[in-house]
């Protein structure tokens, strides 16, 4: 048996710790977040940093939750999808209600803003955002810990949704939110998969770790790439393409993000540059959003949009696309529409549309907007604005590991 001399194993040695510095110090695979700022936040949780540690301190507790959830799987649900297939999906519209003049209740009726608690029942509609949302997650746990249990359950959870031949979805939205009496399913259901774009993010944390091999990788990305070949060239799917609010911004920000998945740079470009023409429409010069201020809940839905188009600019900065300094020559852009709304951070300031469902949920997602102009514009007050408005729940909130401020 051959002997390893000293000098051997102290290259040996030093490799290895090469290798472990480079794994601690490379940047994760992620789309539609800075992975800067999520390594920062990881370098500030390893000195205890007094600036994340409650908001990663509730990531934990959250994740500890979800190791107990799941495995979750569209053959779970207890209504059947029109054509009798459990691996498609199958939801119902939320603001569509029996209609009361018929016997029968069809057709549906429309009711903005009202959601039918029915349609949430026997669906795939809550399973699809406990998955998504437990992923992430467990993924952002594991990336941030380094602790193996939290890769091992959103991996069990990613190829039981994705992967599993007996569990999988079919990668279409044929059937999502289906109005009784007048479709099987609506273009406006591929809005459901916006959450998907967590589960991309969440493929992207998990490389590296021994339950989340490169086949796994693989079959994952090959099955969002069937998804966006079904999202492009369905009827749905270019009638939700045409729609003139944030449901067009969404399905841009889902082609762009499911695209760089893919591999496919050209046709991420391509909507990119459909972003623009979305800003164009969607924005008036004074930052408002007419076609979100027309809705019952305009507050919530002018914030809901912004998140989509901020989803495309992210994304845009990985292929030199600067949507957050795009601007017309009429002076529409992304800067004016948070100017719009940034505001109404201030809980006393009232909002002048109609709001029916409360402004709290959505004014939260308006100081995680504020949180990323704050590094997106850095000349703007967008970080005091934060820190006055938001002074203590902004603590524990999972954004400050997303795009970390140092105080």
């Amino acid at each position: 048996m051959q002997r390893i001399s000293g000098k051997s194993l102290l290259l040996i040695f030093i490799l290895l710790q090469s290798l472990r510095l480079i794994s601690q110090t490379q940047l994760p695979d992620v789309l539609s977040l800075d992975p800067s700022m999520l390594h920062r936040a990881k370098e500030l949780i390893s000195s205890g940093s007094r600036d994340v540690m409650p908001a990663y301190a509730a990531l934990i507790k959250d994740a500890d939750k979800d190791l107990l959830k799941g495995p979750y799987s569209v053959k779970d649900k207890t209504k059947t999808p029109p054509d009798g297939d459990k691996h498609n999906y199958f939801t119902l519209a939320v603001y569509w209600w029996p209609n009361p003049n018929t016997k029968d209740g069809l057709p549906y009726i429309y009711k903005d803003g009202v959601t039918n608690p029915d349609s949430k029942i026997g669906t795939d509609a809550r399973e699809l955002v406990q998955m998504c949302n437990s992923v992430f997650t467990l993924a952002l746990a594991y990336y941030f810990s380094g602790e193996a249990k939290y890769a091992k359950h959103a991996s069990e959870l990613l190829k039981a949704w994705f992967i599993d031949s007996k569990t999988k979805m079919n990668p279409n939205l044929n059937y999502a939110q289906a109005i009784p009496g007048r479709n099987e399913g609506s273009p406006g259901g591929i809005i459901d998969s916006r959450n998907f774009i967590n589960i991309t993010e969440a493929a992207g944390l998990l490389e590296g770790s021994a339950s989340w091999t490169e086949s796994d990788h693989v079959q994952l990305q090959s099955w969002f790439k069937d998804y966006l070949k079904w999202l492009i060239t369905s009827k749905n799917g270019e009638d939700e393409s045409e729609a003139k609010n944030n449901h067009a911004t969404f399905y841009c920000a889902q082609v762009v993000n499911f695209a760089l998945f893919s591999g496919d740079r050209e046709t991420a470009s391509q909507y990119l540059e459909k972003a623009k023409e979305l800003i164009a429409s969607q924005i008036d010069p004074d930052g408002s959003q007419p076609y979100e201020l027309k809705r019952t809940k305009s507050f919530s839905y002018s914030v809901f949009n912004l998140e989509a188009f901020y989803l495309l600019a992210e994304m845009g900065n990985k292929l030199n696309a600067d949507l957050y300094n795009y601007q017309t020559d009429d002076g529409r852009s992304l800067h004016k529409a948070l100017d719009y709304l940034a505001p109404y951070a201030d809980p006393s300031k009232k909002w002048s549309g109609k709001e029916i469902s409360g402004m709290e949920e959505f004014r939260t997602e308006l100081g995680y907007l504020l949180l990323i102009s704050s590094l997106r514009y850095p000349h703007g007050n967008y970080a005091d604005t934060l820190m006055k408005d938001y002074p203590k729940e902004i603590q524990k909130k999972r954004s400050l590991l997303l795009y970390p401020i140092e105080r």
